[in-house]
């Protein structure tokens, strides 16, 4: 049945609630104590998505691509364009150069999937590196070839 509920946040929206009548009325009573509407329960989430984070505006395909595993802002796709707005982790700023973040990542890629250093793949990097936070496309000192075929996640270096 449709219900007409006053949420926690103090709006009100239309809500269909199924269940025996002790159940609704009790999903009620909860959204009334400690419920968010629809807009309010999207905007909490997309505050603490963008926790620590940056917002980047990126085509639908980079983000399946490259950044699958970083949390999107509800409702930003957008159909003309093909984009939609990610929460990229931001990195902290430090010292290392592009081989020491590498030289951790290949570290913990041999650690964590049982791997020989020779059986890592650009891929494996480019997912361990995301994973940190770090940006491949802003490691200066890294040469253009190892950073290419961990962008393009390949299987083989070159």
């Amino acid at each position: 049945m449709k219900y007409s509920v006053e949420f926690s946040c103090g709006h009100t929206e239309e809500v269909q609630i199924y269940g025996k009548a002790e159940e609704r009325e009790r999903k009620i009573r909860y959204f009334g104590k400690s419920g968010l509407c629809h807009e309010c329960y999207k905007k909490k989430m997309n505050e603490e998505n963008a926790e620590n984070c940056e917002e980047v505006v990126m085509s639908y395909r980079e983000y399946k691509e490259n950044y699958a595993g970083c949390k999107t802002k509800a409702g930003s796709y957008d159909k003309t364009e093909k984009t939609i707005v990610v929460y990229v982790p931001k990195k902290e700023e430090k010292e290392e150069d592009a081989k020491e973040i590498c030289q951790k990542a290949l570290e913990a890629i041999v650690k964590s999937k049982n791997k020989t250093a020779e059986e890592v793949t650009p891929a494996d990097v480019y997912d361990e590196l995301v994973e940190k936070g770090y940006d491949i496309r802003r490691l200066k000192d890294m040469p253009d070839n190892i950073r290419n075929d961990i962008i393009e996640r390949k299987e083989h270096w070159s």
